[in-house]
């Protein structure tokens, strides 16, 4: 079965619609320069509309500590995509951030 997943939505509506049309996956976007970025308390009002069947993605290019952070506090991402420049390490060392801080949305 083919999954889809719709990056960069930022209102309520895109959201809807996305869901409605069967998205397995939506992005919300996490990169200022991005015209679709979000701040968290943004995303997390999203992320609330979504049903259950479906996953929300965080997209970060280079992102700190903190930055990945501050969003993983407020918005409950089943996912994190990376688009940077990112070494091996440095994604383990993220997946192991974020495992630990999500470990109390279950």
């Amino acid at each position: 079965m083919l999954e889809v997943k719709i990056c960069g939505l930022s209102t309520p509506e895109t959201v809807k619609v996305a869901v409605e049309e069967g998205a397995r996956s939506v992005g919300f976007v996490f990169y200022p320069p991005s015209p679709r970025a979000l701040v968290p308390e943004a995303a997390a009002q999203l992320a609330r509309l979504l049903p259950t069947s479906t996953r929300a993605v965080g997209l970060f290019v280079d992102a700190s500590d903190d930055e990945i952070e501050s969003v993983i506090a407020l918005v409950p991402l089943d996912m994190l995509q990376l688009h940077g420049d990112e070494t091996p390490r440095r994604v383990a060392q993220i997946r192991a951030q974020a495992e630990e801080a999500t470990s109390d949305y279950d």
